[in-house]
Protein backbone atom coordinates (compact mmCIF):
# COMPACT_ATOMS: atom_id res chain seq x y z
CA UNK A 1 0.00 0.00 0.00
CA UNK A 2 2.80 2.40 0.94
CA UNK A 3 4.54 1.51 -2.30
CA UNK A 4 1.47 2.46 -4.35
CA UNK A 5 1.20 5.78 -2.53
CA UNK A 6 4.89 6.45 -3.15
CA UNK A 7 4.48 5.71 -6.87
CA UNK A 8 1.47 8.05 -7.05
CA UNK A 9 3.40 10.88 -5.40
CA UNK A 10 6.35 10.34 -7.72
CA UNK A 11 3.98 10.52 -10.71
CA UNK A 12 2.51 13.83 -9.51
CA UNK A 13 6.01 15.18 -8.88
CA UNK A 14 7.06 14.13 -12.38
CA UNK A 15 4.15 16.10 -13.86
CA UNK A 16 5.26 19.19 -11.98
CA UNK A 17 8.87 18.79 -13.06
CA UNK A 18 7.85 18.53 -16.73
CA UNK A 19 7.40 22.31 -16.75
CA UNK A 20 3.77 22.51 -17.82
CA UNK A 21 3.39 26.03 -16.33
CA UNK A 22 6.38 27.17 -18.40
CA UNK A 23 4.78 25.80 -21.54
CA UNK A 24 1.56 27.56 -20.59
CA UNK A 25 3.29 30.89 -20.04
CA UNK A 26 4.85 30.58 -23.50
CA UNK A 27 1.41 29.97 -24.96
CA UNK A 28 0.06 32.97 -23.03
CA UNK A 29 2.88 35.18 -24.33
CA UNK A 30 2.16 34.05 -27.90
CA UNK A 31 -1.55 34.84 -27.50
CA UNK A 32 -0.74 38.28 -26.11
CA UNK A 33 1.54 38.99 -29.08
CA UNK A 34 -1.40 38.18 -31.37
CA UNK A 35 -3.67 40.38 -29.24
CA UNK A 36 -1.19 43.27 -29.46
CA UNK A 37 -1.00 42.84 -33.23
CA UNK A 38 -4.78 43.17 -33.27
CA UNK A 39 -4.48 46.55 -31.55
CA UNK A 40 -1.86 47.75 -34.04
CA UNK A 41 -3.99 46.66 -37.01
CA UNK A 42 -7.21 47.94 -35.36
CA UNK A 43 -8.71 44.44 -35.42
CA UNK A 44 -11.08 44.53 -32.44
CA UNK A 45 -12.32 40.94 -32.73
CA UNK A 46 -8.82 39.46 -32.86
CA UNK A 47 -7.58 41.61 -29.97
CA UNK A 48 -10.40 40.54 -27.67
CA UNK A 49 -10.34 36.90 -28.74
CA UNK A 50 -6.63 36.36 -28.03
CA UNK A 51 -6.62 38.51 -24.88
CA UNK A 52 -9.55 36.56 -23.40
CA UNK A 53 -7.83 33.26 -24.18
CA UNK A 54 -4.62 34.52 -22.57
CA UNK A 55 -6.57 35.70 -19.52
CA UNK A 56 -8.25 32.33 -19.09
CA UNK A 57 -4.92 30.48 -19.22
CA UNK A 58 -3.26 33.02 -16.91
CA UNK A 59 -6.04 32.57 -14.37
CA UNK A 60 -5.56 28.81 -14.45
CA UNK A 61 -1.93 29.10 -13.31
CA UNK A 62 -2.21 32.46 -11.50
CA UNK A 63 0.24 34.10 -13.93
CA UNK A 64 0.25 37.76 -12.91
CA UNK A 65 2.12 39.01 -15.97
CA UNK A 66 -0.36 37.36 -18.32
CA UNK A 67 -3.37 38.59 -16.37
CA UNK A 68 -2.14 42.19 -16.18
CA UNK A 69 -1.33 42.40 -19.89
CA UNK A 70 -4.56 40.65 -20.92
CA UNK A 71 -6.62 42.98 -18.72
CA UNK A 72 -4.92 45.97 -20.32
CA UNK A 73 -5.46 44.80 -23.92
CA UNK A 74 -9.12 44.16 -23.17
CA UNK A 75 -9.43 47.57 -21.50
CA UNK A 76 -7.77 49.37 -24.40
CA UNK A 77 -10.00 47.61 -26.93
CA UNK A 78 -13.14 48.39 -24.94
CA UNK A 79 -12.05 52.04 -24.97
CA UNK A 80 -11.68 51.91 -28.76
CA UNK A 81 -15.24 50.63 -29.17
CA UNK A 82 -16.61 53.25 -26.73
CA UNK A 83 -17.31 50.91 -23.81
CA UNK A 84 -15.70 53.31 -21.36
CA UNK A 85 -16.96 52.02 -18.03
CA UNK A 86 -15.81 48.47 -18.71
CA UNK A 87 -12.54 49.84 -20.06
CA UNK A 88 -11.82 51.61 -16.77
CA UNK A 89 -12.70 48.48 -14.82
CA UNK A 90 -10.23 46.36 -16.80
CA UNK A 91 -7.51 49.01 -16.54
CA UNK A 92 -7.95 48.95 -12.76
CA UNK A 93 -7.69 45.14 -12.76
CA UNK A 94 -4.48 45.38 -14.79
CA UNK A 95 -3.03 47.95 -12.38
CA UNK A 96 -3.80 45.84 -9.29
CA UNK A 97 -1.76 42.86 -10.48
CA UNK A 98 1.64 42.39 -8.82
CA UNK A 99 3.27 42.39 -12.26
CA UNK A 100 2.14 45.98 -12.91
CA UNK A 101 3.79 47.28 -9.73
CA UNK A 102 7.25 46.38 -11.08
CA UNK A 103 6.62 47.01 -14.81
CA UNK A 104 6.84 50.68 -15.90
CA UNK A 105 5.65 49.93 -19.46
CA UNK A 106 2.24 48.64 -18.44
CA UNK A 107 1.82 51.39 -15.84
CA UNK A 108 2.55 53.87 -18.63
CA UNK A 109 -0.04 52.27 -20.92
CA UNK A 110 -2.70 52.20 -18.19
CA UNK A 111 -2.16 55.91 -17.46
CA UNK A 112 -2.24 56.74 -21.19
CA UNK A 113 -5.57 55.05 -21.92
CA UNK A 114 -7.08 56.27 -18.65
CA UNK A 115 -6.03 59.80 -19.60
CA UNK A 116 -7.81 59.41 -22.94
CA UNK A 117 -10.99 58.32 -21.19
CA UNK A 118 -10.82 61.30 -18.82
CA UNK A 119 -10.42 63.58 -21.84
CA UNK A 120 -13.53 62.06 -23.39
CA UNK A 121 -15.40 62.73 -20.13
CA UNK A 122 -14.19 66.36 -20.34
CA UNK A 123 -12.18 65.90 -17.13
CA UNK A 124 -9.39 67.75 -18.87
CA UNK A 125 -7.25 68.67 -15.85
CA UNK A 126 -7.35 65.05 -14.64
CA UNK A 127 -6.51 63.90 -18.14
CA UNK A 128 -3.47 66.18 -18.32
CA UNK A 129 -2.36 64.99 -14.87
CA UNK A 130 -2.65 61.37 -16.01
CA UNK A 131 -0.50 62.08 -19.09
CA UNK A 132 2.13 63.74 -16.93
CA UNK A 133 2.18 60.56 -14.83
CA UNK A 134 3.03 58.83 -18.12
CA UNK A 135 6.29 60.78 -18.22
CA UNK A 136 7.18 59.48 -14.75
CA UNK A 137 6.69 55.88 -15.85
CA UNK A 138 8.44 56.14 -19.22
CA UNK A 139 11.59 57.47 -17.55
CA UNK A 140 11.87 54.09 -15.82
CA UNK A 141 11.97 52.20 -19.12
CA UNK A 142 15.38 50.70 -19.77
CA UNK A 143 15.40 50.88 -23.58
CA UNK A 144 15.78 54.40 -24.98
CA UNK A 145 13.75 53.63 -28.09
CA UNK A 146 10.84 52.54 -25.90
CA UNK A 147 11.16 55.78 -23.93
CA UNK A 148 10.95 57.80 -27.14
CA UNK A 149 8.00 55.79 -28.45
CA UNK A 150 6.06 56.34 -25.23
CA UNK A 151 6.99 60.02 -25.11
CA UNK A 152 5.61 60.41 -28.64
CA UNK A 153 2.26 58.93 -27.61
CA UNK A 154 2.14 61.26 -24.61
CA UNK A 155 2.94 64.35 -26.69
CA UNK A 156 0.19 63.35 -29.12
CA UNK A 157 -2.39 62.91 -26.36
CA UNK A 158 -1.50 66.17 -24.63
CA UNK A 159 -1.85 67.96 -27.96
CA UNK A 160 -5.37 66.55 -28.34
CA UNK A 161 -6.42 67.71 -24.86
CA UNK A 162 -5.03 71.22 -25.37
CA UNK A 163 -6.82 71.38 -28.72
CA UNK A 164 -10.09 70.67 -26.85
CA UNK A 165 -9.18 73.51 -24.49
CA UNK A 166 -8.47 75.83 -27.47
CA UNK A 167 -4.93 76.46 -26.21
CA UNK A 168 -3.25 76.80 -29.61
CA UNK A 169 0.22 77.61 -28.28
CA UNK A 170 0.30 74.40 -26.23
CA UNK A 171 -1.00 72.39 -29.20
CA UNK A 172 1.80 73.74 -31.39
CA UNK A 173 4.37 73.09 -28.64
CA UNK A 174 3.53 69.39 -28.39
CA UNK A 175 3.17 69.01 -32.16
CA UNK A 176 6.73 70.26 -32.61
CA UNK A 177 8.09 68.03 -29.85
CA UNK A 178 6.36 65.00 -31.34
CA UNK A 179 7.53 65.65 -34.92
CA UNK A 180 11.14 66.20 -33.83
CA UNK A 181 11.10 62.98 -31.83
CA UNK A 182 9.42 60.80 -34.47
CA UNK A 183 11.63 62.01 -37.29
CA UNK A 184 14.67 60.79 -35.34
CA UNK A 185 13.26 57.25 -34.96
CA UNK A 186 13.04 54.16 -37.16
CA UNK A 187 9.96 54.67 -39.34
CA UNK A 188 8.98 50.99 -39.32
CA UNK A 189 8.76 51.12 -35.52
CA UNK A 190 6.64 54.29 -35.25
CA UNK A 191 4.76 54.55 -38.55
CA UNK A 192 1.31 54.65 -36.94
CA UNK A 193 2.50 57.39 -34.56
CA UNK A 194 3.67 59.33 -37.59
CA UNK A 195 0.35 58.86 -39.40
CA UNK A 196 -1.45 60.38 -36.41
CA UNK A 197 1.15 63.12 -36.09
CA UNK A 198 0.81 64.16 -39.75
CA UNK A 199 -2.96 64.21 -39.33
CA UNK A 200 -2.64 66.49 -36.30
CA UNK A 201 -0.38 68.86 -38.24
CA UNK A 202 -2.89 68.91 -41.11
CA UNK A 203 -5.71 69.76 -38.71
CA UNK A 204 -3.64 72.55 -37.19
CA UNK A 205 -3.00 74.09 -40.64
CA UNK A 206 -6.69 73.81 -41.59
CA UNK A 207 -7.39 76.29 -38.80
CA UNK A 208 -4.70 78.56 -40.28
CA UNK A 209 -6.16 78.15 -43.83
CA UNK A 210 -2.73 76.98 -45.06
CA UNK A 211 -4.06 74.49 -47.57
CA UNK A 212 -0.73 73.61 -49.22
CA UNK A 213 0.59 72.52 -45.84
CA UNK A 214 -2.62 70.63 -45.09
CA UNK A 215 -2.37 68.68 -48.34
CA UNK A 216 1.33 67.99 -47.78
CA UNK A 217 0.73 66.41 -44.36
CA UNK A 218 -2.35 64.46 -45.45
CA UNK A 219 -0.48 62.97 -48.39
CA UNK A 220 2.36 61.98 -46.05
CA UNK A 221 -0.15 60.30 -43.73
CA UNK A 222 -1.88 58.37 -46.54
CA UNK A 223 1.47 57.37 -48.06
CA UNK A 224 2.61 55.85 -44.75
CA UNK A 225 -0.75 54.13 -44.24
CA UNK A 226 -0.45 52.55 -47.68
CA UNK A 227 3.21 51.61 -47.25
CA UNK A 228 2.63 49.73 -43.99
CA UNK A 229 -0.94 48.63 -44.70
CA UNK A 230 -2.18 50.62 -41.70
CA UNK A 231 -6.00 50.34 -41.67
CA UNK A 232 -6.95 53.42 -39.63
CA UNK A 233 -7.40 56.17 -42.21
CA UNK A 234 -10.75 57.69 -41.23
CA UNK A 235 -9.19 60.65 -39.42
CA UNK A 236 -6.99 61.47 -42.40
CA UNK A 237 -9.99 61.34 -44.74
CA UNK A 238 -12.05 63.45 -42.34
CA UNK A 239 -9.38 66.16 -42.23
CA UNK A 240 -9.22 66.17 -46.03
CA UNK A 241 -12.99 66.63 -46.07
CA UNK A 242 -12.65 69.50 -43.56
CA UNK A 243 -10.14 71.22 -45.81
CA UNK A 244 -12.40 70.91 -48.88
CA UNK A 245 -15.36 72.18 -46.86
CA UNK A 246 -13.43 75.23 -45.70
CA UNK A 247 -12.41 75.87 -49.32
CA UNK A 248 -16.09 75.71 -50.32
CA UNK A 249 -15.86 72.43 -52.25
CA UNK A 250 -18.94 70.68 -50.86
CA UNK A 251 -18.94 67.74 -53.29
CA UNK A 252 -15.26 67.05 -52.63
CA UNK A 253 -15.78 67.25 -48.86
CA UNK A 254 -18.64 64.70 -49.06
CA UNK A 255 -16.38 62.37 -51.04
CA UNK A 256 -13.78 62.36 -48.26
CA UNK A 257 -16.32 62.14 -45.45
CA UNK A 258 -17.90 59.07 -47.04
CA UNK A 259 -14.46 57.50 -47.44
CA UNK A 260 -13.95 58.09 -43.71
CA UNK A 261 -17.32 56.50 -42.88
CA UNK A 262 -16.45 53.51 -45.03
CA UNK A 263 -13.20 53.10 -43.12
CA UNK A 264 -15.06 53.24 -39.78
CA UNK A 265 -17.30 50.40 -40.95
CA UNK A 266 -14.19 48.22 -41.18
CA UNK A 267 -12.41 49.24 -37.96
CA UNK A 268 -15.47 49.79 -35.73
CA UNK A 269 -14.38 52.93 -33.85
CA UNK A 270 -17.82 53.93 -32.64
CA UNK A 271 -16.75 57.19 -30.98
CA UNK A 272 -15.89 58.82 -34.32
CA UNK A 273 -19.27 58.33 -36.02
CA UNK A 274 -20.96 61.44 -34.49
CA UNK A 275 -18.18 63.69 -35.80
CA UNK A 276 -18.67 62.46 -39.36
CA UNK A 277 -22.47 62.26 -39.30
CA UNK A 278 -22.55 65.87 -38.10
CA UNK A 279 -20.23 66.98 -40.90
CA UNK A 280 -22.20 65.14 -43.58
CA UNK A 281 -25.50 66.52 -42.29
CA UNK A 282 -24.21 70.10 -42.41
CA UNK A 283 -22.88 69.66 -45.95
CA UNK A 284 -26.24 68.38 -47.17
CA UNK A 285 -27.93 71.28 -45.40
CA UNK A 286 -25.55 73.66 -47.13
CA UNK A 287 -26.30 72.00 -50.49
CA UNK A 288 -30.05 72.34 -49.91
CA UNK A 289 -30.79 68.62 -49.56
CA UNK A 290 -32.92 68.58 -46.37
CA UNK A 291 -33.90 64.89 -46.47
CA UNK A 292 -30.29 63.74 -46.52
CA UNK A 293 -29.35 66.35 -43.92
CA UNK A 294 -32.09 65.07 -41.61
CA UNK A 295 -31.13 61.42 -42.21
CA UNK A 296 -27.55 61.98 -41.04
CA UNK A 297 -28.65 64.20 -38.20
CA UNK A 298 -30.89 61.35 -37.01
CA UNK A 299 -27.94 58.95 -37.24
CA UNK A 300 -25.86 61.40 -35.22
CA UNK A 301 -28.55 61.75 -32.55
CA UNK A 302 -28.97 57.99 -32.21
CA UNK A 303 -25.30 57.23 -31.67
CA UNK A 304 -24.77 60.30 -29.48
CA UNK A 305 -27.56 59.12 -27.21
CA UNK A 306 -25.96 55.69 -27.02
CA UNK A 307 -22.59 57.23 -26.20
CA UNK A 308 -24.15 59.66 -23.69
CA UNK A 309 -25.62 56.76 -21.75
CA UNK A 310 -22.19 55.13 -21.70
CA UNK A 311 -20.65 58.43 -20.59
CA UNK A 312 -23.09 58.70 -17.70
CA UNK A 313 -22.48 55.12 -16.60
CA UNK A 314 -18.71 55.59 -16.64
CA UNK A 315 -18.83 58.67 -14.39
CA UNK A 316 -19.13 56.68 -11.16
CA UNK A 317 -16.17 54.46 -12.07
CA UNK A 318 -14.05 57.46 -13.07
CA UNK A 319 -14.74 59.35 -9.86
CA UNK A 320 -14.00 56.26 -7.79
CA UNK A 321 -10.56 56.03 -9.40
CA UNK A 322 -9.94 59.76 -9.02
CA UNK A 323 -10.85 59.69 -5.35
CA UNK A 324 -8.61 56.68 -4.77
CA UNK A 325 -5.82 58.50 -6.56
CA UNK A 326 -6.34 61.56 -4.38
CA UNK A 327 -6.28 59.39 -1.26
CA UNK A 328 -2.96 57.82 -2.29
CA UNK A 329 -1.49 61.27 -2.91
CA UNK A 330 -2.53 62.43 0.54
CA UNK A 331 -1.05 59.33 2.21
CA UNK A 332 2.33 59.92 0.56
CA UNK A 333 2.53 63.39 2.07
CA UNK A 334 1.04 62.46 5.42
CA UNK A 335 4.16 61.66 7.41
CA UNK A 336 6.40 64.71 6.88
CA UNK A 337 3.62 67.30 7.09
CA UNK A 338 0.80 65.86 9.17
CA UNK A 339 -0.82 69.13 10.18
CA UNK A 340 -0.74 70.63 6.69
CA UNK A 341 -2.08 67.49 5.08
CA UNK A 342 -4.92 67.10 7.59
CA UNK A 343 -5.98 70.71 6.97
CA UNK A 344 -5.61 70.25 3.24
CA UNK A 345 -7.57 67.02 3.43
CA UNK A 346 -10.76 68.76 4.50
CA UNK A 347 -10.29 71.45 1.87
CA UNK A 348 -9.65 68.84 -0.82
CA UNK A 349 -12.72 66.84 0.18
CA UNK A 350 -14.86 69.95 -0.03
CA UNK A 351 -13.41 70.88 -3.43
CA UNK A 352 -13.78 67.36 -4.78
CA UNK A 353 -17.34 67.23 -3.50
CA UNK A 354 -18.20 70.49 -5.28
CA UNK A 355 -16.32 69.38 -8.39
CA UNK A 356 -17.94 65.94 -8.30
CA UNK A 357 -21.43 67.45 -8.09
CA UNK A 358 -20.75 69.94 -10.86
CA UNK A 359 -19.27 67.40 -13.27
CA UNK A 360 -21.81 64.74 -12.41
CA UNK A 361 -24.59 67.26 -12.97
CA UNK A 362 -23.06 68.07 -16.33
CA UNK A 363 -22.80 64.42 -17.26
CA UNK A 364 -26.34 63.79 -16.10
CA UNK A 365 -27.49 66.71 -18.25
CA UNK A 366 -25.75 65.14 -21.23
CA UNK A 367 -26.99 61.63 -20.48
CA UNK A 368 -29.36 61.96 -23.41
CA UNK A 369 -30.08 64.52 -26.04
CA UNK A 370 -33.77 64.28 -25.18
CA UNK A 371 -33.20 65.59 -21.65
CA UNK A 372 -31.04 68.45 -22.88
CA UNK A 373 -33.53 69.49 -25.50
CA UNK A 374 -36.46 69.39 -23.06
CA UNK A 375 -34.59 71.47 -20.49
CA UNK A 376 -33.84 74.09 -23.12
CA UNK A 377 -37.56 74.41 -23.79
CA UNK A 378 -38.72 74.57 -20.19
CA UNK A 379 -40.77 77.66 -19.47
CA UNK A 380 -43.69 78.70 -17.35
CA UNK A 381 -46.10 76.79 -19.61
CA UNK A 382 -44.38 73.43 -19.24
CA UNK A 383 -46.19 72.29 -16.09
CA UNK A 384 -49.48 73.44 -17.54
CA UNK A 385 -49.05 71.27 -20.67
CA UNK A 386 -48.00 68.25 -18.60
CA UNK A 387 -51.07 68.59 -16.37
CA UNK A 388 -53.35 68.87 -19.41
CA UNK A 389 -51.89 65.63 -20.75
CA UNK A 390 -52.24 63.83 -17.43
CA UNK A 391 -55.86 64.90 -17.04
CA UNK A 392 -56.68 63.91 -20.66
CA UNK A 393 -57.94 67.46 -21.25
CA UNK A 394 -59.30 68.11 -24.74
CA UNK A 395 -57.23 71.32 -25.00
CA UNK A 396 -53.94 69.46 -24.52
CA UNK A 397 -53.00 69.31 -28.22
CA UNK A 398 -53.95 72.94 -28.84
CA UNK A 399 -51.85 74.15 -25.89
CA UNK A 400 -48.98 71.84 -26.89
CA UNK A 401 -48.94 73.35 -30.40
CA UNK A 402 -48.77 76.84 -28.88
CA UNK A 403 -45.84 75.97 -26.62
CA UNK A 404 -43.99 73.85 -29.20
CA UNK A 405 -45.13 75.23 -32.59
CA UNK A 406 -41.95 74.37 -34.49
CA UNK A 407 -42.08 70.74 -33.41
CA UNK A 408 -45.57 70.01 -34.75
CA UNK A 409 -44.86 72.00 -37.91
CA UNK A 410 -41.78 69.92 -38.71
CA UNK A 411 -43.56 66.68 -37.86
CA UNK A 412 -46.53 67.48 -40.11
CA UNK A 413 -44.28 68.66 -42.94
CA UNK A 414 -42.90 65.15 -43.19
CA UNK A 415 -46.10 63.31 -42.19
CA UNK A 416 -49.04 65.51 -43.27
CA UNK A 417 -51.50 62.58 -43.07
CA UNK A 418 -51.32 62.28 -39.28
CA UNK A 419 -54.77 62.44 -37.72
CA UNK A 420 -55.57 64.67 -34.73
CA UNK A 421 -55.59 61.56 -32.53
CA UNK A 422 -52.16 60.52 -33.81
CA UNK A 423 -50.78 64.04 -33.34
CA UNK A 424 -52.01 63.95 -29.75
CA UNK A 425 -50.35 60.55 -29.25
CA UNK A 426 -47.06 61.87 -30.68
CA UNK A 427 -47.26 64.85 -28.33
CA UNK A 428 -47.59 62.52 -25.32
CA UNK A 429 -44.63 60.47 -26.52
CA UNK A 430 -42.71 63.75 -26.83
CA UNK A 431 -42.82 64.02 -23.03
CA UNK A 432 -41.42 60.50 -22.69
CA UNK A 433 -44.55 59.15 -21.01
CA UNK A 434 -44.36 55.36 -20.72
CA UNK A 435 -47.03 53.12 -22.27
CA UNK A 436 -48.45 52.46 -18.81
CA UNK A 437 -48.66 56.19 -18.05
CA UNK A 438 -50.39 56.95 -21.35
CA UNK A 439 -52.84 54.11 -20.70
CA UNK A 440 -53.63 55.51 -17.25
CA UNK A 441 -54.03 59.11 -18.47
CA UNK A 442 -56.24 58.19 -21.45
CA UNK A 443 -58.24 55.46 -19.64
CA UNK A 444 -57.38 52.62 -22.03
CA UNK A 445 -55.70 49.22 -21.68
CA UNK A 446 -51.90 49.06 -21.67
CA UNK A 447 -51.89 46.70 -24.68
CA UNK A 448 -54.05 49.20 -26.60
CA UNK A 449 -51.26 51.76 -26.23
CA UNK A 450 -48.72 49.21 -27.42
CA UNK A 451 -50.89 48.45 -30.46
CA UNK A 452 -51.19 52.16 -31.19
CA UNK A 453 -47.40 52.53 -31.01
CA UNK A 454 -46.92 49.70 -33.51
CA UNK A 455 -49.45 51.21 -35.92
CA UNK A 456 -47.77 54.61 -35.62
CA UNK A 457 -44.35 53.07 -36.38
CA UNK A 458 -45.75 51.54 -39.57
CA UNK A 459 -47.47 54.74 -40.63
CA UNK A 460 -44.30 56.79 -40.06
CA UNK A 461 -42.27 54.09 -41.84
CA UNK A 462 -39.65 54.05 -39.06
CA UNK A 463 -36.75 51.58 -39.57
CA UNK A 464 -36.83 48.57 -37.27
CA UNK A 465 -33.49 49.53 -35.68
CA UNK A 466 -34.71 53.03 -34.72
CA UNK A 467 -36.53 53.88 -31.49
CA UNK A 468 -39.97 55.47 -32.03
CA UNK A 469 -39.39 58.01 -29.29
CA UNK A 470 -35.97 58.88 -30.71
CA UNK A 471 -37.42 59.37 -34.16
CA UNK A 472 -40.10 61.75 -32.84
CA UNK A 473 -37.47 63.69 -30.88
CA UNK A 474 -35.49 64.27 -34.09
CA UNK A 475 -38.09 66.88 -35.08
CA UNK A 476 -37.16 69.13 -32.17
Amino acid sequence: MNKKILIAWLFILALKVQGTPTDTTKEIDSLLVLSHNGIVTVDTDATLKYAMEALSLSDSINFSSGKSRAYFYIGQTLFNIASYKKALEYLTLAEKEKYAAVTPKILFEICRVRGQIYAYLELNSQSIREFHKCFQHLRNLKIEEHQHFCASLTYENLGVVYEKLKQTDSVLYYLKLNRKLLESMDESFVYFNKVNMYGSWANYHIEQSKYDSVEYYLKRALSLSSKYDYPYTSRTYMYWGDMEKKKGNTDASLHWYFKALDNLEHINLKGEYPLLYDRVSKIYEQKGVPDSARLYKEKQILIENELSKEKASVAEEAFKILLEDEKNSWMEALYPKVAIVVAGLFVAIALISVYHKRIYRKLATNTSKETTELKQKLNESFNEVIELAKSNDSTFLKRFSEVYPDYLQRLLQKHPDLSISEQRFCAMLFFDFSSKEIAAYTFVEHRSVQTKKNRLRKKLNIPVDMCLYQYLKSFV
